[in-house]
């Protein structure tokens, strides 16, 4: 979860406090396997332009077969991890902790309320 929301270049420099947040909780959860895509095998120069389809379509359906399997690895881990992030409760009616994402929104969007335009 930290290579996809804390590190990855389109967020890291974007809402940090965010993506501290993000990196603190993910640090203290178990440790749950990255789903690795499989690279694509590269063809020999020049190939028609039906193979080249094939291989891609091929290829898709490698990753969706994958990401099938480690999600029955890993479906009930990652709800968790997930939910903790985001700061999900068990009732509904409960206020997510103080240390999730679901906060950290919230503190900014009061923020934005109270913006006033520079004009």
């Amino acid at each position: 979860m930290i290579s996809r929301f804390a590190t990855n270049d389109a967020f890291s420099d974007v809402l940090t406090g965010i993506a501290k947040l993000t990196n603190e909780i993910v640090d203290g959860q178990a440790a749950l396997p990255d789903f690795a895509t499989p690279t694509m095998e590269p063809w020999s120069p020049d190939p028609p332009q039906s193979v080249i389809d094939l291989c891609q379509t091929m290829h898709s359906l490698q990753v969706v077969s994958d990401l099938a399997l480690w999600w029955e690895s890993n479906a009930s881990a990652f709800r968790d991890a997930w939910s903790q992030l985001i700061g999900k409760t068990a009732e509904k009616d409960d206020p997510p902790p103080t240390r999730s994402i679901a906060v950290q929104l919230h503190t900014l969007e009061q923020a934005i309320e109270k913006a006033q335009p520079l004009d």
